[in-house]
């Protein structure tokens, strides 16, 4: 588990790197340690390994190359559930590109290349929609229970809702739906609509010999891509442009040959824009007819979201999240600037090894927006009449959020580090290192100043207060004294030890053991920024409306016919500390015999401080139809989300790995890791517990990464040709036809994931989403009895009794269900043929990605009391192939 990883889990959007060139890796290494990045994806080549790139460094006057990657849907494999007898979604992918290099003079030498990725690829999410009769108002055909007018508390007629019933905003919104395409009742639709993807790369390296003693070099890349995301429903995609700059620049002086200097600065640039596809539709949003909502600005509109329990939602989500396929909330903005300067001196006196450096890192991020919801956002639940697609046709959601105010947000930071670090060569055998470090890195502020807090800001009652802005008079008047656009007191005990050995105990290598300790910190990501210290009251707030029992609310008007919930609160803890992280690891690596190797190793982990959302000013359960405002510890505001520094995560980690070194035209790495992590942090900091009152119930199974993996990867040269183990006396062509010839790929198999079962909505009515059912039995199945349409024991999750004993949460623990486990094999094929010239070589590659098309299914559904719950709806990718051919000279 990566540690820093575990804890700042950020959108792709941000901090991504800027993507490197295929022709700037001349080869690359797999890592296999047992650390690994566990995020859901589409699985598009990904084999969860880390892959380190080293850049080219080739030597000749001149040298380049030409190549092509290509894959398309005639050489792909079905997946699990696109519809049989048609055809398969549409997939296009070329990757291509040339690169250039060479020596101009003996110090200079210059090396560029231009990359570019087309991608059109049908996607295949599968959901549930309403079926025309179902659209018109009439349910007999669905076999569902009787649904209710709310209004009477009277059956509907053959179940059949009158069509002057149909409130007018809905009508609006049905033809949005499209009419089913598959049998299976639970996964009726299949949206394949293409995702495209369109990515423009290049790259440049300029390296100049000042002299002897100094050399320097630079870089400049450059990555532009455009998107077109799509969700469940075809009416709600994305566009996305992205283009990141990176310029660096890189100094080295040998004083002598024990003292060496090394200094970096680099520029890094980032800027993304997201949009609806009806963004720049002007009136779109007041066309529908509620009330209460409007469109920032043209970039922002678009349709609201309206949330349908056990349906395929209508709309985009909001706030970066991702809603049933890949389309994300709209707009989403910002423009990101990284200055950073570093520096180290290295020194070498008799057995110590002696560097000493630091490093400075200035963030800008501008104009940053992330769908604020302005649009409003609507939750049907079915509690009305028995059906949350009838509750949307009478226009009666239970609960109503619309946000107020400008999301846009400028944050800063400057954060530094410096360190020192020893490595003592005790002798031929033992080795110790040694490294103090210091770093410094203040949370985001504002520019602008527009921070606020309800101070004082409590999470326990009494929580009485006012909203106060930071750095102002009132604010210093009741002693919070932040200056102006200040989130938080800075942390300044981030200090970082760590210590290490090797130790040789034969005195020949062949045994060597291994021991680190370090001390690690943690820094708050620009999400969590954005959210947590630049989205308050009176800058931008959220407003909400609820009412989960009785029918008040109105579509048309739906933040009048209810009491709104007073003004929300997201806010940092002004106290709020870095994460604190203790790393531990021992290993054994012993030389086998000859290349091979065998290393086994230990790791732990244990991770104070991470930052986590706490809900507070929340009432006490209640049964239904009792209003949440009145039962607030503050009944003049809304629930309070306060980020703070009290979650904690501890792992353990077996790792045994084998080795092959490349020697007689094979190699082999393989490795099996075994990791148990608990914590008590929900992953995303805005994610509620099942029980605010009671947080330590929330620790369980750390949720992003799987308890075992296996990884396996191989290259064998076939040993036929010249000079190799079966050599031909073939001349000519064909014995350039025999020779050449590389097989290589990489496996992964690994358990499923840990996820648990959730009631949607807020049954308890504490106003906190996110409870969890009472189990009344293990609820997993046998390996046997598990299928696509019931994973887990859906019978041992019920709904809790509440208000019996004083009971108001479900007894169901966090993360005690598994997802399905993946096996994936990706098998390389490649042919080499020497060309007439001094190193040209024309390569032909054939890739099968998942090549036996192991069908890895996703999470099943998780809410209780919808049609899918326990049902499995989309898997990773089926089979691909790809075929490449490069020129190199």
């Amino acid at each position: 588990m990566t540690a820093l990883l575990s804890l700042l889990i950020v959108l792709p959007l941000l901090n991504e790197p800027v993507q490197q060139d295929l022709e700037q890796i001349e080869q690359f290494s797999v890592q296999m340690n047992g650390e690994w990045l566990a995020v859901e994806s589409s699985n598009d080549e990904a084999v969860a390994l880390l892959v380190n790139p080293f850049n080219v460094r080739k030597r000749g006057k001149y040298y380049g190359s030409v190549y092509e990657y290509h894959r398309n849907d005639n050489f792909d494999a079905r997946n699990f559930f696109d519809p049989v007898g048609e055809p398969l979604p549409e997939f296009k992918r070329n990757q291509f590109g040339f690169s250039i290099g060479g020596l101009i003079s003996s110090k200079l030498k210059v090396f560029g290349s231009y990359d570019g990725l087309r991608i059109i690829k049908g996607s295949t999410i599968v959901s549930m929609v309403p079926t025309p009769a179902m659209k018109l108002g009439d349910f007999s055909a669905t076999g569902q229970r009787q649904l209710t007018d709310p209004f009477t508390g009277e059956p509907f007629a053959g179940n059949r809702i009158p069509q002057e019933r149909i409130h007018p905003v809905s009508a609006r919104l049905l033809s949005l739906f499209p009419d089913p395409t598959r049998d299976d009742p639970m996964r009726n639709y299949a949206n394949n609509h293409p995702v495209v993807n369109n990515n423009n790369s290049i790259s440049s390296r300029l390296d100049y010999e000042i002299s002897p003693q100094t050399k320097i070099f630079g870089n400049y890349s450059m990555n532009y891509g455009n998107q077109e995301l799509v969700s469940s429903l075809p009416a709600f995609g994305t566009t996305m442009e992205e283009k990141n700059q990176d310029l660096s620049i890189n100094l080295t002086h040998s004083f002598s040959s024990n003292r060496i200097l090394n200094l970096e600065a680099n520029f890094e640039r980032t800027t993304s824009l997201q949009l609806s596809q009806h963004a720049f539709r002007e009136g779109l949003v007041s066309s529908l007819g509620i009330d209460g909502i409007a469109a920032l600005d043209a970039m922002d509109e678009g349709y609201p979201q309206f949330d349908i329990m056990g349906y395929a939602n209508l709309g985009f989500g909001f706030g970066g999240f991702f809603a049933e396929g890949f389309a994300a909330g709209s707009p989403e903005n910002f423009c990101e600037n990284e200055y950073g300067f570093s520096g180290n001196y290295t020194y070498v006196r008799g057995s110590h090894t002696i560097v000493a450096g630091g490093e400075l890192q200035l963030t800008q991020l501008n104009n940053m927006r992330t769908g604020g919801s302005r649009r409003g956002e609507f939750g049907f639940s079915g509690f009305f009449t028995g059906d949350a697609f009838a509750d949307f046709l009478l226009g009666i959601p239970y609960t109503a959020k619309r946000g107020i105010g400008s999301d846009r947000s400028d944050l800063r930071q400057r954060t530094w580090r410096v360190f020192v670090k020893d490595d003592w060569k005790i002798n031929s055998n033992l080795t110790l290192s040694a490294e103090l470090a210091y770093s410094y890195s203040p949370f985001y502020s504002s520019p602008r100043n527009r921070v606020s807090f309800f101070y004082p800001l409590r999470t326990d009652p009494p929580l009485d207060g006012e909203f106060v802005i930071t750095g102002g008079s009132r604010a210093r008047e009741m002693g919070l004294d932040l200056a102006p656009g200040q989130a938080a007191y800075p942390d300044r005990n981030d200090w970082q030890p760590s210590f290490g050995l090797a130790y040789s105990p034969l005195g020949n290598n062949r045994l060597v053991m291994r021991a680190s300790y370090r001390i690690q910190h943690g820094f708050m990501n620009p999400i969590q920024g954005l959210i947590y210290i630049g989205r308050n009251y009176p800058f931008f707030y959220l407003e909400k409306a609820e009412s989960p029992t009785i029918p008040s609310l109105d579509l048309s008007n739906p933040f009048a016919s209810a009491t709104p919930a007073a003004l929300t609160l997201q806010a940092a803890d002004p106290y709020l500390r870095n994460p604190f992280m203790q790393l531990w690891n021992a290993g054994l690596q012993y030389e086998v015999w000859r290349s091979w190797t065998l290393e086994l190793s230990y790791r732990g982990e244990k991770t104070s401080r991470m930052f986590r959302t706490v809900p507070a000013n929340v009432p006490k359960p209640a049964p239904f139809g009792t209003p949440i405002q009145p039962r607030r510890p503050n009944p003049s505001y809304g629930q309070f989300d306060i980020l703070t520094s009290g979650g904690s995560l501890s792992s353990n980690a077996l790792d045994v790995q084998v080795r092959r070194r490349l020697t007689g035209a094979f190699s082999l790495q393989g490795g099996f890791v075994w990791m148990k992590g608990m914590s008590d942090v929900w992953g995303w900091a805005f994610v509620n517990p099942n029980n605010p009152g009671n947080l330590a119930a929330e620790r369980s199974l750390w949720g992003f990464g799987p308890p075992m993996r296996f990884n396996l990867n191989y290259i064998l040269d076939v040993p036929v040709g010249r000079g190799k183990l079966l050599s031909t006396r073939w001349a000519g062509k064909l014995n350039a036809i025999l020779e050449g010839w590389r097989i290589s790929g990489i496996t992964t198999i690994m358990s499923g994931f840990p996820f648990n079962p959730e009631i949607f909505g807020d049954p308890n009515n504490d106003g906190v989403w996110g409870d969890r059912p009472d189990r009344i039995g293990p609820g997993t199945l046998p390996q046997s009895r598990r299928s696509i349409d019931k994973w887990f024991d859906t019978s041992a999750f019920v709904m809790p009794d509440y208000g019996a004993n004083q009971q108001w949460y479900g007894n169901a623990g966090r993360n005690i269900l598994m997802t399905p486990g993946t096996t994936n094999w990706d098998i390389s094929l490649l042919k080499s043929t020497r060309v007439s010239g001094d190193g040209n070589m024309l390569e032909f590659r054939v890739q099968l990605f998942n090549a036996f098309n192991n069908v890895n299914f996703q999470q099943p559904g998780g809410f209780l009391g919808t049609p899918t719950f326990g049902v499995i709806s989309n898997t990773d990718n089926a089979r691909e192939i790809e075929i490449a051919v490069k020129y190199s000279f």
